[in-house]
């Protein structure tokens, strides 16, 4: 039992003030700022929590030869506390890792800004991320409180030796993070609410194997993560993704799929939180900002869209999606008024090119550049010449992609576009009847929305090359507007 007089030493091993170490870059290089206020911050609230006294000693990792510090490993009544920043993946500070792992007792937590560069062992066991977005930094000291506290309580350090007899083998380490914001407290309440969420999302399975996938009766995140994958209703999805957040919020797996299913439902401003938090933790993951720059063009923020767009355009140059989103949204910032700006729906055109340069077979690319040719030959009469032969290709290219995925409705889609766009009126017709029936109801107002805005702009512009053309588009518009309206 800890009494409450007992000091409570806590040593914190971070890297020096760099902005760069070794290929990695430092989101927040800033080691006085860090220790004030994170590690500061944690050691008072943990003198406040736990009514006793606390030591803190910082070591920054400035010098090669100065390894380890003797007032490290002292002996304390308390188990010592070590929490170890991996911010930048430094030697030194694996090296004094591995000799507090080799004490045993102790307290060992791991915190990092770049999460997904960890080396070694450490990628494999719980790392609590840290930033200097005010949000992240207070869930980050509220995890370490935490981590700390049940570690304590519970007499339960981070690593633990077990004998394993069922795999045959004398020794096997598991790592067993106490942070309830991770895996929740190992207490009946907590695995219960655990077990009643999992139920609400209807994927509880009584089967010995599901078990296997829990520990200590916790779910794991991975498993909140699989069931997500297939779960049939979206709000079961969005929980379930959630779950697998809210147990490990490092699960880079899981972000993208909950903010693009959150995005696909309408609910933009739950889609850029999620984002958000994943960019704050992963900065340099691409298809978080194109995601950010599509959920912010359909919230209609075009000026938050392109700047996520170009960020990501910035971290890879060779982005073929993320030329094909900026595309899309430079179309959408071109036709957004009565009068055309024609200049953004060059860019537009410009941007399409440059993911069918990185990729011809890009689908989404060439339909929308046969789109744009044709609706640019309002001011430059050459470009319908290539509008239609980009049609002719767009139909091709529709063919021979729904021989592998004759379910893929955007592909329906852009076929009847091209048929309806080339004069093939009746095949058209029963293409986008085709495409249609495949969308799921929950997301056909916002499929059907898509597919409709580029014919409005050609109507708008009035630009066809026979009349026939323009009346059917005019048919196939006031058609879908009624099923949307619906």
């Amino acid at each position: 039992m800890v009494k409450h007089n007992e000091l409570l030493t806590i040593f914190v091993t971070m890297p020096g003030a760099k902005q760069i170490i070794g290929d990695q870059s430092i989101p927040w290089p800033d080691p006085e700022a860090i220790e004030r206020l994170f590690f500061e911050r944690i050691a008072l609230r943990l003198k406040q929590d736990l009514q006793r006294e606390v030591s803190l000693h910082i070591k920054e990792d400035k010098h090669l030869a100065d390894i380890t510090s003797d007032s490290m490993f002292v002996e304390t009544e308390q188990p010592p506390v070590y929490i170890v920043d991996l911010t930048g993946s430094q030697p030194n500070i694996y090296f004094e890792l591995g000799i507090c792992w080799a004490m045993k007792n102790n307290i060992i937590v791991l915190v990092s800004q770049n999460i997904a560069d960890l080396k070694f062992n450490p990628p494999g066991i719980h790392v609590i991320p840290y930033s200097k977005d005010p949000a992240l930094l207070e869930q980050a000291i509220t995890s370490v409180i935490t981590t700390v506290k049940n570690s304590i309580v519970e007499n339960k350090y981070i690593i633990d030796i077990k004998d394993n007899k069922s795999t045959n083998e004398k020794y096997n380490t598991e790592v067993y993070p106490s942070n309830s914001s991770i895996l929740g407290d190992k207490n009946e309440a907590s695995i219960q609410s655990q077990k009643n969420l999992w139920q609400s999302s209807g994927s509880l399975n009584q089967q010995t194997q599901d078990w296997h996938s829990r520990r200590d009766g916790l779910i794991l995140p991975q498993t909140a993560l699989d069931h997500a994958s297939s779960a049939k209703d979206p709000e079961q999805r969005v929980l379930l993704y959630r779950m697998a957040i809210q147990l490990n919020p490092t699960l880079l797996d899981a972000y993208l799929p909950l903010a693009r299913e959150q995005r696909k439902q309408g609910r933009y401003s739950e889609a850029l939180a999620t984002l958000k938090q994943a960019i704050a933790l992963f900065p340099t993951n691409t298809e978080f900002h194109q995601e950010q720059g599509l959920t912010y063009s359909q919230s209609g923020q075009f000026e938050k869209a392109i700047s996520s767009l170009r960020m990501a355009l910035a971290l890879n140059h060779r982005d073929e999606k993320a030329w094909s989103v900026l595309g899309g949204l430079l179309r959408r910032i071109g036709t957004r008024n009565v009068y055309y700006d024609w200049d953004a729906l060059r860019d537009a055109r410009d941007s399409y090119q440059r993911a069918i340069d990185l990729n011809d077979r890009n689908i989404y690319a060439y339909g929308n550049l046969a789109r744009l040719d044709l609706l640019l030959s309002k001011i430059d009469c050459e470009r319908i010449h290539l509008a239609k032969e980009e049609i002719d290709v767009l139909e091709l290219l529709c063919r021979l992609d729904l021989k592998k995925d004759p379910e893929d409705y955007w592909r329906w889609f852009d076929w009847a576009d091209s048929c309806l766009l080339s004069g093939k009126v009746d095949e058209s017709y029963r293409l986008y009847t085709k495409a249609i029936e495949l969308v799921p109801q929950e997301h056909r107002k916002s499929r059907l929305s898509t597919v409709v805005l580029p014919l409005t702009n050609l109507l708008l512009a009035d630009v066809w090359v026979e009349d026939s053309v323009k009346a059917a588009t005019l048919k196939v518009v006031e058609e879908l507007q009624l099923l949307i309206s619906k």
